[in-house]
């Protein structure tokens, strides 16, 4: 599908930390995952001592940080889920009993000489905690539950479209969120449709269905060669979303990364950034992606 403004060929997506902490998965970092999430930060200091070399002290403050991280998240679903179905409750407790931590990127690390550890590692991590949804009811009756974590939905009238159709798009959430959605191509190309040069909104209310494209948009979906399958996706949080490079392509914004590149630098979420100046230590995250076929 040919990327063209407007013209004949137009463009066309509780806690129980004890349980937590038992059962954590620590992962290598990795490019993010799809789903449910919590982005945080955590950090950890570890000494030298006599019986450990550089490289084992560093490892046990990156272990120390991820678990920090796990911590703040687990602190945070259960401080923001005032979840009244026990079931629901009951559910989110077995996903982040088994949670994954990846580190996203590792905002300090330095040897430090603390006054009383000596010779010793720090090091501050933005981290991604992930449930093991795996084994737990399907998340779709969290959808219109503002009291769970967050949940997006992206959908389509249809998976087939045909060439000179129109295609059209519907997000919601379950609670307010900002959003990215981003529309990539049969030939790799990454185009960001929402936010776009006329519709600049990235923050959008919980419970309410918006359509892509509509209002201030003024590009539009319509099938034109070359066909094939093609791929949306909508990185949503509770804080602002982290910055990707990007150009400004008539009525919409072309990426210059790749997915990758893009699902990570989306995940750079500012935590200090909140209403009335108020610090958060977590920000709810949620990935999901559809993808349409296109043909003659």
């Amino acid at each position: 599908m040919e990327k063209q403004p407007h013209t004949q060929k137009q463009f066309m997506a509780a806690f129980i930390w004890i349980f937590l902490l038992a059962t954590l998965v620590l992962l290598a970092p990795q490019a993010g995952m799809a789903g449910n999430s919590i982005i945080t930060t955590g950090s950890g200091v570890a000494a030298l001592g006599n019986d450990k070399s550089r490289n084992q002290t560093e490892s046990e403050a990156l272990a120390l940080a991820k678990r920090d991280a796990a911590e703040k998240a687990a602190t945070h679903v259960q401080s923001a889920s005032e979840v009244e179905n026990f079931a629901l409750k009951t559910d989110l407790v077995k996903a982040y009993a088994e949670a994954v931590v990846t580190v996203l990127e590792k905002l300090e690390s330095d040897w430090i000489k603390d006054p009383q550890m000596g010779d010793s590692f720090h090091v501050v991590i933005r981290a991604e905690v992930a449930p093991n949804l795996k084994g737990v009811r399907p998340a779709g009756p969290w959808a219109d539950d503002p009291a769970a974590p967050l949940t997006v939905s992206l959908t389509s009238p249809k998976k087939d479209y045909r060439a000179d159709e129109q295609v059209t798009l519907f997000l919601k959430g379950n609670k307010p969120f900002f959003a990215r959605v981003v529309y990539e191509d049969c030939s790799g190309t990454l185009t960001q449709i929402l936010p776009n040069p006329y519709r600049t909104e990235n923050y959008f209310q919980g419970d309410t269905v918006y359509q892509l494209p509509a209002g201030n948009d003024r590009y539009t979906m319509t099938v034109v060669p070359p066909f094939g399958t093609e791929k949306i996706t909508v990185y949503a949080a509770t804080q602002p979303l982290g910055e990707v490079a990007q150009q400004t392509r008539g009525p919409v914004y072309l990426l210059e990364e790749k997915p990758d590149a893009v699902a990570a630098r989306t995940r750079g979420i500012q935590l200090s950034a909140a209403p009335a100046g108020e610090k958060k230590t977590a920000a709810e995250f949620f990935e999901t992606a559809i993808t349409i076929q296109t043909g003659p």
